[in-house]
């Protein structure tokens, strides 16, 4: 997440020019760029910022939650915002591991699973999940060419849609060897804001000749 919005009050009697930083996971990170809102804040009015993440590290994940903190100098406060969990839902990979070499053709299952923050199954039927697959070569990512269910040679992502256990089925063929395995991985879509989030972990799979 690079960017956040948020309404403060100034409840104090005095003027206050806050600065903002994020609480993900224990950790407070460096102080967040605030844009849009005043520099200086008057007794009992509101204002609205929109946070710029400053760098990568400072970026929560996405399926972690995080907290919005306020500082400010005279006098010296911290004010917190409530927790926000972006989602609790998340997804698995079944089998977790490939640890075999695929001839390329043979078929291959991954069941992905919607779980929620204790990993138990939710038996969401019809839901869209998306599976992905690429190859991290030595020089940068490389699509991968295996083929997703009755997708194109290539295609990523494919969609699938989960039955009545939860359960979406990808059924995957390889039609290249490669010395790179190929990566695949599941998530989930925001049917509002169509933002990707849930991720399962990554399976690799490796590709062989023909037995």
């Amino acid at each position: 997440m690079v960017q956040v919005g948020v309404r403060v009050t100034n409840e104090s009697g005095h003027p206050q020019r806050p600065s903002f930083t994020l609480e993900s996971s224990g950790q407070i990170t460096a102080f967040w760029l605030a844009r849009g809102g005043p520099a200086v804040i008057a007794p009992g009015h509101q204002a609205y910022y929109t946070l710029l993440a400053p760098n990568f590290f400072a970026q929560p994940p996405i399926t972690g939650g995080f907290q919005i903190l306020a500082f400010t100098t005279t006098p010296g406060t911290v004010s917190t915002s409530a927790a926000y969990l972006p989602t609790t839902l998340h997804l698995s990979l079944e089998p977790s591991s490939v640890s075999r070499v695929v001839p390329v053709g043979r078929p291959i299952v991954l069941r992905a699973e919607i779980l929620d923050r204790l990993d138990r199954r939710m038996h969401l039927a019809g839901e869209p999940i998306y599976l992905g697959q690429v190859i991290y070569g030595q020089h940068g990512l490389i699509f991968g060419e295996a083929r997703i269910n009755q997708g194109q040679v290539g295609q990523t992502p494919v969609v699938a849609y989960t039955n009545g256990q939860g359960v979406a089925t990808f059924t995957i063929r390889g039609t290249q060897v490669s010395t790179d395995p190929v990566y695949f991985e599941a998530n989930l879509v925001n049917a509002h804001q169509f933002y990707p989030f849930g991720y399962s972990e990554i399976v690799p799979i490796r590709f062989g000749p023909r037995g």
